[in-house]
């Protein structure tokens, strides 16, 4: 085996180690996301997002290599939520989907330092063009991981229900 080809098999292993570090901090963030719009709720109003909606995200998730398709099927489910009569109920309800976005938008530099860290642990390098592609491809991995929880932890929270 070429050293490059050992260099980068090490840095495969530093990325999926660096992505392990950060689950703590990804299901607590996501915890807290599903927490802080509940307790909005007990306090006034009426939250109808439900767990389908949530595998529904999950699954656009799994559908693309790219964070922001997920971002922008977030906003579209934030405009039809807009858009319908009534006050907001489900994705723009209390901002929750703005919120989400802001989320999932700052997991990108922590997917630039985890391919940093990598490539340095690896010795390995890689050009501009590969290094952008790789970062997204760990940005996505990381969304991936917070949709994941987040979904997990919301239908813990809050179970399907007849009439939701």
């Amino acid at each position: 085996m070429s050293e490059q080809a050992t260099q980068k098999m090490r840095y495969h292993l530093a990325i999926r180690q660096g992505v392990d570090r950060q689950m703590n901090e990804l299901v607590v963030n996501a915890r807290k996301l599903v927490d802080g719009f509940l307790e909005k709720e007990k306090q006034g109003g009426r939250w109808e997002m439900g767990p389908t909606q949530m595998s529904n995200l999950l699954n656009v998730c799994g559908e693309t290599e790219s964070v922001e398709v997920v971002i922008g099927y977030i906003q579209y489910q934030i405009g039809r939520d807009k858009g319908s009569k009534g006050p907001p109920k489900n994705w723009a309800w209390q901002g929750f989907g703005e919120e989400l976005v802001k989320r999932l938008q700052d997991l990108k530099s922590q997917a630039g330092a985890l391919v940093s860290t990598a490539l340095q642990k690896a010795e390995h390098t890689l050009d501009e063009d590969k290094r952008e592609e790789e970062e997204d491809r760990v940005w996505m991995l990381l969304v991936r991981q917070y949709v994941g929880h987040l979904r997990r932890y919301f239908t813990y929270k809050r179970p399907k229900k007849e009439g939701r």
